[in-house]
Formats: C-alpha cells, structure tokens, sequence
C-alpha cells in the first residue's frame, strides 16, 4: 500500500544500510590513518616475535621525540624544566609502586598511568608558566609543527 502512494517503506533497514554506508565513507580516513600508524606496526612488530607494548611503546616514543624537536627551548626557558618534571613523574606509577597509596582511591586513574600523569603535569606547568596563548598564535604554531613534519 505504502510503495503505491509513493511513501516510504515501513520497514526501516534500508535506511539503516545507508546511514551505515555513510558512516563507513565519512570515517574512510579515520581507518586508513588507523591502518597506517598503527597496524603496519603492529604486523611487522608481530612478525619480529616483539610483545605489542613494546612496539606501542616505541611509536609512542618516537612520537613524543618528535613532538620535542618541534619545541624551542632557548626562547621559551621554562619548557626545558616542564619536560624533565613531565617525565620524571611519568615514571613514578612504574618505578615506585606504593609512592601514591595514601591518596584517595578516586585519583587513582590519574596516579596509575605514567601517561595520564605525566600529561597532567606537563599542561599543568605549561600553563603555570606558558600561561594561555591567544588562538590566533596557537593555531599558527599547530599548523607550523604539523606541516614542518611532512
């Protein structure tokens, strides 16, 4: 009945075939880009017989290392000491076990994971002694790292 006066069909699972077609197509370079940065790694890494979080652990290294060639230290003098305070705190969930055992069991997250603190520390101090850029500057400096890379 619906098809004769020209109205939608009742059922809905074309419609859902197309939302997940677009879907597919609109995260297209999300999974490429996965592929790419991750993946090969991983393939290869697995192929070498090496554990997955050393390979994750490298990429994010060299990452990091490459992300700290972009910085100026000589200009900026304080971002030197952001960086050393960053790593070192970095370590402490895996070289002192029981160094945050009295804090409450809701940082927890934060205190578990070398990444997230030392993430915390370094925007910490970087706005302590950085402070806020306007967003003019910040985005001129982003799309200066990001394409100085390519």
């Amino acid at each position: 009945m619906a098809s004769t006066l020209a109205a939608p069909p009742a059922d809905l699972t074309n419609e859902r075939v197309a939302y997940a077609r677009l879907l597919a197509l609109g995260l297209q370079h999300v999974l490429v880009m996965y592929a790419g940065t991750v993946a090969v790694p991983l393939i290869v890494g697995s192929a070498l017989h090496l554990p997955k979080g050393i390979v994750m652990f490298g990429m994010v290294a060299a990452t990091g290392v490459r992300i700290l060639g972009s910085i100026d230290f000589n200009r900026h003098r304080h971002n030197l000491f952001i960086v050393a305070i960053a790593i070192g705190f970095g370590t402490i969930p895996t070289l002192a076990l029981t160094f945050f055992q009295y804090l409450p069991r809701w940082l927890e997250p934060a205190t578990h994971s070398g990444i997230v603190l030392g993430t915390l520390v370094a925007v910490i101090l970087n706005l302590y002694y950085n402070g806020m850029q306007p967003a003019e500057h910040a985005m001129r400096a982003a799309a200066a790292t990001t394409h100085s890379a390519e």
